[in-house]
């Protein structure tokens, strides 16, 4: 049962049922769709029958996390329909966001198809449904006065229609074959005619007349077989002159040629006879190269390659005279194939051996332009690039250092050889990273006589930071405060602040040291790591605080960036002083807020309302004092005005608009009147003396509970009395 408020109050009693929207041929295929129907009547039974009525149906995941799979809306004029509604589920107006706006009834009920994200869930947004799971169909409807949620929920414990069944017949997808754009039915039912299968048998038995046996028989091809380039492998050795060949050749040929094989004898060699026309054997004359199985050497005189008179054990020469192209006289180019283990490779290797050596340079390599040293490599680790003499020398590699001359860069080059950085030794001795030759700031690194390292940078360098002997670091000042280890000095808008490192909580250091500090972005708070924990820097917890010095009320300790002196200050013992404008407008201290002089600041508030009066109770913030307009004040009970006093002075009990000093309004429609009593006589209902008005019969009255006569004076002589008896008596 669902309330619904608007001008009705209505009950929704729902009667689901699902209906299959198809025909009775069996080939007609199955809509995307259901029926939804039931009957919505009020508490005494009415039909709702509103001319627009609009129902939005949702089907949702069955577990609490309800992500929304699908969403539509129907508009219906109920008029004289008792109430019936039918709504065809899949024909509505989509609505939602993302899947269950796209999706079709198939893909909602596909309990195969793996996880869907992007969902709308009361948990979560996303929803991998389970075999054989149920959904849920969600319904609201509006007639005019806001959606009304019918909180019946109905349960499809089967997917409905088939829109997407597990099984057919028990058969899962798995059981049957699929057609696709490579495996269609028609191709089926071609592999299957009489004569496609027959031969398809005959293959698979090896009887089929189409094709030759792979194993056996004999091979007798009526025209020529094209190997379409492939070759024929795993040969056995040939015993006839017509026999396939494999790599030992039987006949008198080679490559198509005669090969005169006369006096053919041990140690002999094959050459071609050009004048011949023909391939022959032959003795080769003796050679000084020995041969040991598949190594040759020679181990007396010289080699000379491009000249008749070497003067070293190899001695390469070669002339070269062209013009364009490149060239080169000697390479090293090996391949390494090595797809394991751990072989180590080296192209060139020189292993001197050093019995006894004369007192003059030892060199691995000496390369040379016109008889001129250019780059040598000394056996004791030595590099000397340039000049043949190590005076002049661009650079030295010494025991692993590079040593420069002042004045000499290294530069760094790109790929079409402009260079990016070049590191200097100036004539001060100082070491420069950049500079003249390439564009952009210069840095200078320093040190100087007392041991500081400086650090310099810009078009024009000057100094930027400062490491002093003691360890200290300057930025922005060239002599740190002695006993701090970083002085950051900055002045300016664009230079007088830093930022310490920022994360959230949960990005804190995984192991935490006293001392560290940092700025939490998901609470935006200093934190600092002390005594074992982190804690907030600023808070008002006693376990932390921040100090700052006395300040004075043109420069108050705390104040702010744009407006320096206004803020908070210490204006003497246990009292907080509180400036504006360079003046003290409120001092705070353990007995009193107060202002300085008399006709100082002022303490305003806001006017409130009834339900939030401006001066309420930390327990009770609907009842206090509040401004309802100028120049009056009134008094709220429970969120509703009681009590309000006008700039005239008046008092209104129960009314806004008090019509005498004291006006008494019984807005209820009860009794209005004043209670006077004693606690020598009782102070309940029962007690005392009333004087009101009966709001129903219009009655006023004087009513005395106590046994006491009730007395009328003028001028301060009595005139009346009406006794506990009822008995008057006058004069």
């Amino acid at each position: 049962m669902v309330r619904i408020c608007r001008q009705k109050i209505f009950s929704t009693l729902f009667t689901v049922a699902f209906l299959l929207f198809f025909g009775t041929a069996i080939a007609q295929t199955s809509p995307q769709g259901l029926s939804l129907q039931g009957r919505i009547l009020d508490s005494s039974n009415n039909p709702l029958e509103d001319a627009s009525v609009a129902f939005t149906v949702q089907i949702v995941s069955p577990g609490a996390e309800e992500c929304v799979l699908y969403e539509e809306t129907h508009t219906l004029n109920m008029t004289g329909s008792g109430g019936v509604f039918a709504l065809p589920v899949g024909a509505g107006t989509r609505s939602g966001a993302a899947f269950e706006d796209t999706s079709t009834l198939a893909q909602v009920f596909n309990n195969g198809s793996g996880q869907i994200n992007s969902l709308t869930c009361s948990s979560g947004n996303s929803y991998t449904p389970a075999s054989g799971a149920k959904r849920k169909i969600k319904m609201t409807f509006d007639n005019g006065g806001g959606p009304q949620v019918v909180t019946q929920t109905l349960d499809v414990q089967a997917v409905p229609y088939a829109l997407y069944a597990d099984t057919l017949r028990g058969k899962s997808p798995s059981d049957f074959l699929q057609t696709s754009t490579s495996t269609t039915q028609a191709k089926i039912d071609n592999l299957a005619t009489n004569a496609n299968y027959n031969e398809l048998l005959a293959l698979i038995a090896g009887t089929s007349a189409n094709y030759t046996l792979a194993n056996g028989g004999n091979f007798t091809p009526a025209t020529d077989v094209d190997f379409n380039g492939k070759k024929i492998i795993d040969l056995a050795a040939p015993t006839l002159g017509t026999d396939a060949t494999n790599k030992t050749y039987v006949d008198t040929k080679f490559g198509g040629a005669t090969f005169d094989q006369t006096g053919l004898a041990n140690g002999q060699s094959v050459r071609w006879n050009q004048a011949l026309t023909k391939w022959e054997v032959y003795t080769p004359a003796t050679s000084q190269w020995i041969t040991t199985g598949n190594d040759i050497y020679y181990n007396t005189g010289k080699v000379g390659i491009g000249t008749t008179n070497p003067s070293s054990k190899l001695h390469v020469s070669a002339t070269d005279t062209q013009t364009s192209g490149s060239t080169s006289v000697f390479r090293i180019t090996p391949t390494y194939n090595q797809t394991s283990g751990n072989a180590a490779n080296t192209d060139l290797v020189i292993s001197r051996t050093e019995t006894a050596v004369g007192s003059g340079d030892q060199r691995f390599i000496d390369a040379k332009v016109g008889g001129s040293s250019k780059f040598q490599v000394f056996t004791d680790g030595s590099i000397l690039a340039g000049n043949s003499s190590g005076a002049y020398g661009k650079y030295e590699f010494l025991d692993g250092s590079i040593v420069m001359s002042n004045n000499q860069s290294l530069r760094m080059l790109d790929n079409a050889s402009n260079v990016v950085s070049t590191v200097t030794l100036t004539s001060g001795n100082n070491l420069q990273l950049g500079g003249s030759a390439v564009s952009g700031s210069t840095m200078y690194y320093v040190l100087n006589g007392t041991g500081s390292h400086q650090f310099f940078t810009g078009s024009t360098p000057t100094e930027k930071m400062r490491i002093d002997s003691n360890g200290n670091v300057g930025i922005g000042t060239t002599n740190p405060t002695t006993g701090t280890r970083l002085d950051i000095t900055g002045t300016g808008a664009a230079s007088s602040s830093i930022i310490i490192p920022r994360d959230t909580v949960a990005n804190r250091p995984t192991t935490g040291v006293n001392g560290m500090m940092r700025y939490a972005t998901d609470t935006n708070k200093f934190e600092a790591y002390q005594n074992g924990a982190w804690t907030d820097m600023i808070t008002s917890s006693t376990a932390s605080s921040v100090a700052a010095g006395n300040g004075t009320a043109s420069a108050p300790s705390i104040s702010f960036s744009g407006d320096t002196n206004t803020g908070f200050y210490s204006n003497g013992a246990d009292t907080i002083g509180i400036a504006a404008n360079g003046a003290n407008v409120f001092n705070i201290s353990s007995t009193a807020l107060s202002s300085p002089t008399t006709g100082g600041a002022l303490i305003t508030s806001g006017n409130g309302t009834a339900a939030a009066p401006t001066f309420s109770f930390s327990g009770d913030p609907d009842t206090g004092w509040f401004r309802p307009a100028a120049d009056t004040m009134a008094a709220s009970t429970a969120g509703s005005e009681r009590v309000r006093i006008t700039s005239s002075g008046t008092i209104g009990v129960g009314t806004s608009v008090p019509t005498g000093t004291l006006h008494l309004n019984d807005g209820s429609g009860g009794l209005t009147e004043t209670h006077w009593s004693s606690s020598a006589t009782g102070i309940s209902s029962t007690d005392g003396l009333f004087v009101g008005l009966n709001n129903i019969s219009g009655d006023a009255y004087v009513w005395n509970n106590e046994n006491t006569p009730l007395k009328f004076a003028t001028t301060g002589t009595e005139r009346m009395r009406i006794a506990a008896d009822g008995s008057v008596g006058i004069g």
